[in-house]
């Protein structure tokens, strides 16, 4: 099935539907907490860094590969555990030159940089809460430090060929 738009507004054809609006997963606003879930997954997907990661992890880590490894990450929140989850899921083509336990702590030390799992500078403050730090940093510690609490790191890997 292949669905057309076309930048001209052409609803004459469609039928309403009642589903989205009226359902209340849907209609519920945004958290403060999916904010920062969203802005922490967005940086991690967008990081320069980690893109270096990803060079070298390609060069030195496996051998034979089709394409260049890639990591993916996701951050989600765990409700009846109450725990933040940051998972990075390293799929590669091609066989390890080291064993997978190495290459996924290079990759949690990667992702501990980006997000250290105990209280170290301003990164949470500045990658995690974004523009919901509206005031000295320091005003926010408390908050910043629930979360480094709350948060569990994980790498696997997703190896193919």
């Amino acid at each position: 099935m292949t669905i057309r738009l076309s930048s001209r507004s052409n609803s004459g054809g469609l039928q309403g539907k009642s589903a989205l609006p009226n359902d209340k997963w849907f209609s519920e606003p945004l958290t403060r907490l999916d904010y920062i879930l969203m802005n922490m997954q967005s940086h991690l997907n967008a990081a320069q860094f980690i893109k270096h990661t990803l060079e070298d992890l390609s060069k030195k880590s496996f051998e034979n590969t089709k394409s260049d490894p890639s990591i993916s990450y996701n951050v989600g929140y765990k409700e009846p555990k109450g725990r933040i989850v940051i998972a990075a899921t390293i799929d590669a083509n091609g066989k390890p030159k080291k064993p997978m336990r190495e290459i996924c702590e290079t990759v949690l030390e990667t992702l501990k940089m980006a997000y250290p799992i105990s209280p170290f500078g301003y990164a949470w403050h500045n990658k995690a809460l974004g523009i919901l730090q509206r005031d000295d940093a320091d005003l926010y510690n408390k908050v910043v430090l629930e979360l480094i609490e709350s948060a569990v790191l994980s790498a696997k890997p997703c190896l193919s060929g």
